[in-house]
């Protein structure tokens, strides 16, 4: 981990650098100014330290970029902008570089061209490999193509579990079916699972639907059990608002499931207090009998 920030800091280093000398050379539509150029270079290093400071000011050597999203993309954008900030301060005003003044707009806009690039970068190759294999064990479907179904995806697209992947997706809402979401088809309703398990020969299902209720979770769980797959559930609404999806918060289904209804909570010893020593009759023969 620690070689790895190294790494990605001696690059960022290098992009600076880069993107230093490409606002320059654009700026004079192509025609490198070097006199410009040889003001700016006594100051690469302040430069260097500026932008690799702010940026491990903003944690960006400390994200799991394999990972990489929007939010890691926004804090990126946050550290440059507020970098560029304090090199006008430092370079304009504080030193009184002679720098075109268009260079503090368009040398942070390639920087993050440029430092984009490298993280997400990673991202899309893994995701790539995974999509190109060609013998998969594991099928997958899940159930529910809302943020919960997407962020299973995005974990199963950059698992190193190379048996497995989602096939296809399942959501109750019309206006999703023949979409797409990272590749994967939205093949239709609940009413579909059946046909589309033997369709995409699915060896395992997903159930991403934390906010349904506990009736529409109990009647998918029933269709996912006609289809002979395994398959798991993520627990309730609340996982969702803390931010816990994940492959990891699956579970086998439970009775609770299978009910359609919150379960009823028996107090046994009041009830045991209640019958004790009285002859009793029990009519039903399921259920709470």
């Amino acid at each position: 981990m620690f070689y790895r920030m190294i790494l990605l800091a001696v690059i960022d280093a290098l992009f600076v650098v880069i993107a230093s000398f490409l606002a320059m050379f654009i700026r004079m539509e192509f025609h490198m100014d070097w006199e410009l150029w040889y003001n700016y270079v006594p100051y690469i290093g302040l430069d260097i330290v500026i932008t690799l400071g702010i940026f491990h000011f903003f944690k960006l050597y400390k994200s799991l970029w394999t990972f990489a999203s929007m939010l890691e993309l926004r804090e990126m954008i946050f550290a440059i902008v507020t970098s560029a900030f304090v090199k006008v301060i430092v370079f304009a005003l504080a030193l009184d570089i002679v720098i075109s003044r268009s260079w503090y707009v368009m040398e942070p806009m390639i920087l993050l061209c440029l430092c984009s690039f490298t993280r997400f970068s990673y991202r899309n190759l893994r995701s790539l490999k995974n999509n190109s294999r060609i013998n998969i064990d594991n099928k997958i479907m899940i159930v529910g193509a809302g943020e919960a179904g997407n962020i299973l995806l995005r974990e199963t697209l950059l698992s190193n579990h190379v048996n497995q992947k989602v096939v296809c997706l399942i959501d109750d809402d019309p206006m999703k079916k023949g979409k797409y979401m990272n590749n994967v088809p939205i093949v239709g309703n609940r009413e579909t699972i059946i046909d589309n398990v033997k369709k995409y020969e699915v060896t395992e299902i997903y159930i991403a639907m934390p906010s349904a209720s506990l009736k529409d979770r109990s009647d998918i769980v029933k269709i996912c059990e006609e289809t002979g797959c395994q398959f798991k559930i993520l627990p309730g609404f609340y996982q969702m608002m803390s931010g816990e999806v994940s492959i990891s918060k699956l579970r086998d289904v439970e009775i609770e499931d299978l009910l359609g209804r919150e379960p009823v909570n028996v107090n046994i010893d009041e009830i045991a207090g209640y019958i004790k020593d009285k002859v009793i009759m029990i009519t039903g023969g399921v259920g709470a009998a």
